[in-house]
C-alpha cells in the first residue's frame, strides 16, 4: 500500500500528457479537415463535400470530448485510490487495536483458569509492569516531581521496597541524562520488552514514545521492528509445531497450539484447523487413558487432577461429561486417602 500514491501520480501524469498530445493531434486533424473542405468548396460547391467536412469536424470534436472525459475518469480513479489508501490505513490501526483487545481478553481467560496463589503472583507482576511503564513515561517527559511521587506510592505498598529503590537510582540517573539519552534508554527498554515477546506491551510503550517524539527516526522505526520480531517468533512456533506433530509429541503440540493462538489470523487458523483437530483428539485420548489407569490403580488424587484437566480443556466432549459424573466420588476417595495418610 505504501507505493500506491506514487503509482497514482504516475498514472495521472501519463494520462495528462496523452490528453495534451491527443488534443494537439486532433487540433491539427480538425484544422486540416476545415482547410481541405474550404479548398474543395472554393473549387466546386457541392453538398456532399460540405457534409463530409462537417462530419469530419464533428468526429474531431467528439474525439476531443472523449479525451477530456477519459482524463476526468483517470482523476476520479486516482481520488478513489487515495480514499481507499486512507481507509486501509485506518483499518490497519483499528485491526491493531482489536488485536490488542483480543490478546487482553485471552490473557484474562487464561488468568481465570489459574489457582489463587498463582493468580496472586501473576497479578503482582502485572501491577509491577504497570508501575514501571508509568514511571519510565514520566522520566522521558522529565516530570521528576511526578516520578518522585510515584516512587513514594510504590514504597508505601508492602513488598515493593526493592522496586522503589531501583526507581530512585533510575531517577537520579535520568536527572543527569540528556533528552537524547532518555530516548535511547526508552528505546532500549522497548527492545527488552520485544525480547520477552510481550507484543501488546511493546506496542503500548511505542505508541507513548511516538506521541512524545513523533519526528525521531529511531522511535518511528519501532513499530516495524516489533512487527518483524513478532513475525519471526510466529514462524519459529509454527516450525516447532510442525516438528512436534511429525514426532507425534502430543503434549508439546498442544502447548504450541495454545501459544500460536495469539499469532494466527483467521485464514491461517483455518489452514491449521484439521491438524489441530487431530492433535486435540490425540490429547483427549491420552488424557482418557491416563484417567482410566489412575482409577484402575486407585490413585485417586491423580485421577481427580486428570479429570479436572479433561473437563477444563474439553468441556463439551462426551468424555468430559462422563468424567464429570464420577468427580464427586473420586474427590471423596482422594480426601479419604489423604486423611488416612495424614
Amino acid at each position: 500500500m505504501s507505493d500506491q500514491p506514487g503509482r497514482s501520480k504516475w498514472t495521472t501524469t501519463t494520462a495528462y500528457a496523452a490528453m495534451v498530445a491527443g488534443l494537439g493531434f486532433l487540433g491539427l486533424v480538425l484544422a486540416g479537415v476545415v482547410a481541405l473542405t474550404a479548398m474543395n468548396l472554393l473549387e466546386m460547391w457541392s453538398w456532399p463535400v460540405m457534409i463530409q467536412g462537417v462530419l469530419g469536424a464533428l468526429a474531431a470534436l467528439l474525439a476531443v470530448l472523449w479525451l477530456v472525459v477519459l482524463y476526468g475518469l483517470v482523476k476520479l480513479v486516482e481520488a478513489n485510490e487515495g480514499a481507499v489508501s486512507r481507509s486501509a490505513g485506518r483499518l490497519d490501526r483499528i485491526e491493531t487495536l482489536i488485536q490488542n483487545q483480543v490478546e487482553s481478553t485471552q490473557e484474562l481467560i487464561r488468568l481465570t483458569s489459574l489457582s489463587d496463589p498463582i493468580k496472586s503472583v501473576v497479578y503482582r507482576e502485572r501491577e509491577l509492569e504497570a508501575m514501571r511503564d508509568a514511571f519510565h513515561d514520566v522520566l522521558v517527559r522529565q516530570e521528576y516531581e511526578a516520578a518522585a511521587a510515584l516512587i513514594q506510592s510504590v514504597e508505601a505498598q508492602a513488598g515493593y521496597a526493592r522496586e522503589a529503590e531501583q526507581m530512585r537510582k533510575e531517577l537520579a540517573e535520568s536527572r543527569k541524562a540528556t533528552v537524547q539519552e532518555k530516548i535511547e534508554a526508552a528505546i532500549s527498554r522497548v527492545n527488552g520488552i520485544i525480547k520477552q515477546n510481550d507484543w501488546s506491551r511493546a506496542l503500548r510503550a511505542t505508541q507513548r514514545l511516538l506521541q512524545m517524539f513523533p519526528d525521531n527516526p529511531k522511535v518511528s522505526a519501532l513499530p516495524e521492528r516489533i512487527q518483524a520480531a513478532r513475525t519471526k517468533q510466529k514462524r519459529r512456533i509454527l516450525q516447532a509445531y510442525g516438528e512436534a506433530v511429525r514426532k507425534n509429541d502430543v503434549d508439546l503440540s498442544v502447548a504450541l497450539l495454545q501459544e500460536l493462538d495469539q499469532y494466527l489470523a483467521p485464514q491461517e487458523a483455518a489452514a491449521l484447523q484439521e491438524s489441530a483437530r487431530g492433535v486435540l483428539r490425540a490429547r483427549l485420548h491420552n488424557l482418557g487413558v491416563q484417567f482410566a489407569l489412575s482409577v484402575t490403580d486407585e490413585r485417586w488424587t491423580e485421577a481427580v487432577t486428570v479429570g479436572e484437566e479433561i473437563i477444563r480443556e474439553y468441556p463439551n466432549s462426551r468424555m468430559a461429561h462422563e468424567v464429570g459424573e464420577k468427580m464427586d466420588r473420586l474427590r471423596a476417595l482422594a480426601e479419604g486417602l489423604a486423611v488416612q495418610q495424614g
